[in-house]
Order: C-alpha cells, then structure tokens, then sequence
C-alpha cells in the first residue's frame, strides 16, 4: 500500500543531504496506490470546473492569515484524499510545512530567501547577487498574488521513487524549480520516496503582459533521517502562452 510502505520507510529509512529535481510526471505503482492516486486526480479534475474566486488577497491580509487559510485548505485536502492512508500526524506535519513554504516564496522576500539558504551553507558575494536577482524576477510573477484557498488540490507526484502517468499538471504553461539545496534531500527516486504535490490556483503575472488565471506548486519529500517533509521543487504553470513565467530559486 501506498502509505504502509512509506510507513515503513519512515521507520527504517535515512538519507544524506544534496540538490534534488523537481516536478516530475511517471509510471509504476501498486493496485493500492492507484487507488489513492485515481480520487486525487478526480478532485483535482472536478475543481478545474470551477472558477478561483481568489479570496486570499496577500496584498490586504496579514501574511500570518494567508499562511494560516492555506494550511487549513491543505490539510483538509490531504485528509479527504488520503484518510487513513497517511497518518493524521504526517499530514498535519505537512500542511504545515506547505505554509511555512508559502510564507517564504510568496509572501517573503529576497532577504528572507539568503537567510533561509544560509543556514545550511555559505554564499559568496557572487552567490548572494545572483540568487537575489532571480529572486526577484520570479517573485514578480508570484509574491502577494491573489489565491483561492478553496481550490486547493493535491497531486501524487511519485510513489516509492516511481514516477506516475496521469497526474494533473499545472498548465499548458509552466516553469519548474529545482532544489538549491538548503536543507535538501538526496534525489526521491534513488531513495525510493514518495513525493506530494499541493497546488493553489493563483492571479499569476507574467511579465511583459496582463495577470492570467494560473496555478502554483510546491512539491515535498519525507526526510526519513530528521523526520520531517521537506520542500523538493516548486513550479507556476497558467494556460496560454502570454508574457515570461519564472519562478523565485529554492
């Protein structure tokens, strides 16, 4: 099953750190893990019937709020997703990391950013020049964007190291990230990981052209060694071809 098996790893398993990639889409899985897999696709393609309403306005509301509603949306998706599946404890360990993440890439800054990196490792001038520079062109597409929290959806991205076939994708546009590597993890697939997908639809604005109707991810691995989750990739995808999307390093 799907989540026994991370069960067990959880237990057992330990990791070094490195850089990883992210976003991937891909093949292999249990009878069980097909199953789980199948309701969040459904989800997912129900919710994209719907219109965002973008009630989450970072632009009027206290960062603290923002991250607060998007947590709650998580964990609510991943319990009706999952259930029994994932144990209770993982997933609020999750929501909550989603929002300590969303603080940080949408509603922080390119300070908040070289801090974070340097926790675990050290930047050069040139280092610090060029990540603020790339952050700042991608939190021009994202920082403060308006979200809807109620069409928050959850994507398997790959299952005990096995990519998976079908899975939703962001949009017919999109601009994935890849870990920089502060506090990173070895590549999932060598180390046999599941990965979770948490989108939001988001008022995206690419540059050199009008806000568009988007999406944006962040995907997230469980560290077996500090027993936690950890952000492995992020992406912003919209439909169309308008504008240039990018999106802030991590």
């Amino acid at each position: 099953m799907l989540w026994s098996l991370s069960a067990d790893r959880l237990r057992s398993s330990a990791i070094g750190l490195a850089v990883i990639l992210l976003m991937v889409g891909i093949s292999g899985c249990s009878e069980t893990a097909e199953s789980s897999l199948g309701s969040v696709q459904q989800e997912e393609g129900s919710s994209e019937k719907k219109s965002p309403t973008y009630s989450v306005t970072p632009d009027e509301m206290l960062p603290a709020e923002v991250a607060s509603r998007l947590e709650v949306a998580a964990l609510e998706t991943l319990s009706a997703s999952f259930g029994g599946e994932l144990d209770v404890s993982l997933r609020t360990q999750l929501a909550k990391e989603y929002g300590a993440a969303i603080e940080r890439y949408v509603l922080g800054d390119a300070a908040d950013f070289l801090a974070h990196l340097e926790k675990s490792e050290t930047l050069t001038d040139s280092d610090r020049k060029a990540f603020e520079t790339q952050w700042k062109l991608g939190a021009s597409v994202v920082s403060m964007a308006p979200m809807d929290d109620s069409m928050v959806s959850v994507n398997v991205a790959m299952v005990g190291g096995e990519t998976v076939d079908g899975r939703p994708r962001l949009g017919s546009h999109a601009v994935q990230g890849s870990r920089r590597g502060a506090n990173g993890i070895d590549d999932p697939r060598a180390q046999g990981f599941d990965v979770i997908e948490i989108v939001v639809p988001m008022k995206i604005r690419p540059m050199g052209a009008d806000p568009v109707d988007g999406k944006f991810g962040l995907s997230f691995a469980f560290d077996h060694n500090r027993g936690e989750w950890v952000l492995v990739g992020l992406g912003v995808g919209q439909d169309g071809d308008r504008g240039v999307l990018t999106v802030p390093p991590i």
